[in-house]
């Protein structure tokens, strides 16, 4: 009888979804000039589409086992470990527990045990390769309802989107009669892997204007959705320094911090072995594992606010300069 090892499905977990399974949620909304909203577009795949492709590999063989959630401010954060033939990998998705409605009201998010956990999810299954190529992806433009706050794209150009990508990435396209939605899961076709694009494709239309980076924009989208749901294409946290607001609240007193959350701190500050002394003496610990609950709400709030930061001053700062005027098309297949 043949073990099933991770190292026997290593080739069928690297494998791409097909185009009709991946979407596309909207970051970084900015109005043109010329009036039109536009947004980057990050692909990822339905947590459904992962569970399948790790039963088409490994039924029997993966499981999730529980992990509590916890409460950072308006933050919920739940860590998720995936088991596959005996090996973990654990990653944490987050979502916000209460948003801003259009109409400017406070309102729960229903949703946000299910968005934080389908994120954390699919981080955890991209370290064993899994829709980590989602990742090597080209950045795209895409038109954007503000009203809606979603991408406006039909599902047909969605569909074409994704294939210019994969095109353009070197991934193997797949036969059409294969390509249906829900069939993309089964490891059939051979995976190039490309290398981390640094390039951004034209918004999908027939007279798109290829960007280096951001458009000339007016001004950014109020209220612009959170996007913690993504995935597959998480923006890299900030590293910027994290400054104090106030002065540290006193050590524990001998409670360890939870093992998940110690993790998380260090993955939030990059495993930066200095940074993460300094900020243990600021708050009068040796390690992390010695905050208490009150520190280390603290400490998270201090890192959220340094990553909004970076992303802010990283939007002000983007250039906007115009390259060239061409079909999306064209750009992908000539490029």
């Amino acid at each position: 009888m043949t073990t099933l090892t991770l190292a026997s499905i290593e080739g069928g977990l690297q494998q791409p979804f097909a185009p009709h399974d991946v979407k596309y949620l909207p970051k970084s909304p900015k109005k043109k000039e010329s009036g039109e909203w536009v947004c980057l577009a990050l692909p990822y795949a339905d947590k459904r589409a992962y569970e399948d492709r790790l039963n088409d590999l490994a039924f029997g063989f993966w499981s999730t086992p529980y992990n509590p959630p916890y409460a950072i401010g308006n933050k919920l954060v739940i860590p998720v470990t995936v088991t596959v033939c005996d090996i973990e990998h654990t990653d944490y998705g987050e979502s916000f527990l209460s948003s801003l409605s259009r109409k400017g009201e406070l309102h729960d998010s229903e949703n946000s045990a299910t968005v934080a956990y389908s994120q954390g999810f699919r981080r955890a299954c991209a370290q064993f390769r899994l829709g980590r190529y989602l990742y090597t992806l080209p950045k795209v433009w895409v038109p954007y309802d503000p009203t809606s706050r979603t991408i406006a794209l039909t599902a047909e150009q969605t569909y074409q989107l994704t294939m210019r990508l994969y095109r353009k990435a070197g991934i193997s396209l797949p036969d059409p009669q294969q390509d249906q939605p829900g069939q993309g899961h089964r490891p059939s076709r051979q995976l190039v892997l490309p290398e981390r694009a640094t390039s951004q494709v034209a918004p999908a239309s027939m007279n798109a204007t290829i960007l280096e980076s951001a458009p000339n924009s007016v001004a950014p989208t109020p209220s612009s959705p959170q996007t913690s749901g993504s995935t597959s294409l998480d923006p890299q946290e900030a590293v910027a320094p994290v400054p104090m607001t106030s002065e540290p609240v006193a050590p524990s007193g001998g409670v360890s911090l939870t093992e998940h959350k110690v993790h998380w701190l260090e993955q939030q500050l990059k495993h930066n072995g200095e940074r993460i002394q300094r900020i243990c003496e600021q708050y009068s610990v040796s390690t992390f594992a010695e905050l208490s609950d009150a520190q280390f709400e603290h400490l998270a709030n201090r890192i959220f606010a340094a990553q909004k930061r970076a992303e802010q001053k990283k939007s002000e700062l983007a250039p906007s300069r115009h390259v060239a005027t061409a079909s999306i098309s064209d750009a992908v297949q000539q490029s």
